[in-house]
């Protein structure tokens, strides 16, 4: 695991934020968001202590908080990730999830809306659209925005089966 040559890199560099910002990163792709929230946290700490901050440190954190169901602090970083580099497609993408889950329908949709205006990609994206729309009662919309994902299925190799399924399901219960 990634983790142990990590660990031993934080006993002989403690002071390295990069050292933590990589453990935040192995936790939570191991699925321990808990710890992984606790190591970008000292990430960020040490980065502030000198004056820094980064847009992907605060993404990621915004991440694993997300997977925690904080979503204010979530939130927070994803704005916070967005006044470093208001240009940054994850950040929007993230910090509409966050609004999404909360029930703040048009603010997610203009945040998703911007994902395509800086032509981020991500194959989520028509699927989150539509769980806005549809909170707005834009069924019609949402509909398209399925439609989109689901023609993209036979193109799109990434594209995740599951997500595809869930498109299905969603627009069906549209009608």
């Amino acid at each position: 695991m990634a983790i142990t040559p990590l660990d031993k890199a934080a006993e002989l560099r403690p002071g390295n934020l990069s050292v933590f910002f990589y453990r935040g990163l192995a936790y939570d792709e191991s699925g321990d968001p808990e710890r992984a929230v606790k190591e970008y946290a000292e990430s960020l700490n040490l980065a502030k202590s000198i004056g820094m901050d980064s847009a992907e440190l605060r993404i990621n954190l915004g991440n694993s908080l997300m997977k925690l169901d904080y979503l204010k602090e979530a939130a927070y970083d994803y704005q916070r990730a967005l006044e470093i580099d208001p240009r940054n497609g994850a950040a929007h993408l993230g910090l509409g999830r966050a609004l999404l889950r909360t029930g703040k329908y048009e603010e997610a949709l203009k945040n998703f809306r911007r994902c395509d205006e800086l032509g981020y990609s991500n194959s989520s994206l028509p699927f989150v659209k539509a769980l806005a729309l549809n909170g707005l009662g834009r069924k019609d919309e949402a509909r398209e925005e399925l439609d989109t994902l689901i023609k993209s299925s036979s193109s799109a190799t990434k594209v995740e089966a599951r997500l595809i399924k869930m498109a299905e399901d969603l627009k069906n219960d549209l009608k």
